[in-house]
């Protein structure tokens, strides 16, 4: 298949991600899914689909470990509780954009659930699935900024 761009998709096929972001890749596609099925021209069952079928065999064995190993297929779901929490914050951060101290609120519980999010996602990459790879996140004067 060709990209608007001229390249083909098998350009993009080696791209180096933890297994934690593309669980939480998936867990964000299957939530839009739930949200934008009404949407026209949306074809959300397609965008899982097409997610799954560019997986590496080591990222859907994970998926199939999920299902035995209590720990990996709480942290999934936690993970996904979490961007489905977020993606509803999210919502009314934007309905609440010229209401200050609603704004406030929800925005300082994105900080939180990214937060959250990436934690969880570190837990999958490092102590369930042993990724070389993980989520590090650096805010304000950790990352060494003056701001």
């Amino acid at each position: 298949m060709q990209s608007h761009h001229g390249r083909t998709d098998a350009a993009f096929r080696h791209v180096n991600l933890s297994v934690g972001d593309i669980i939480d890749r998936l867990t964000i596609a299957e939530i839009k899914i739930e949200h934008l099925t009404k949407a026209k021209n949306f074809d959300g069952a397609r965008e899982v689909d097409l997610s799954r079928q560019h997986l590496s065999d080591a990222v859907l064995d994970v998926l199939v470990l999920a299902e035995t190993d209590s720990d990996l297929g709480a942290s999934i779901d936690d993970l996904k509780s979490t961007n489905r929490e977020l993606w509803a914050v999210e919502d009314l951060c934007r309905d609440s954009v010229r209401y200050a101290s609603v704004f406030v609120s929800a925005a300082r519980n994105v900080m939180v659930l990214n937060d959250k999010r990436s934690q969880l996602k570190s837990t999958i990459n490092q102590k369930i699935c042993g990724s070389a790879l993980d989520e590090v996140k650096l805010y304000g004067t950790q990352s060494g900024s003056d701001s």
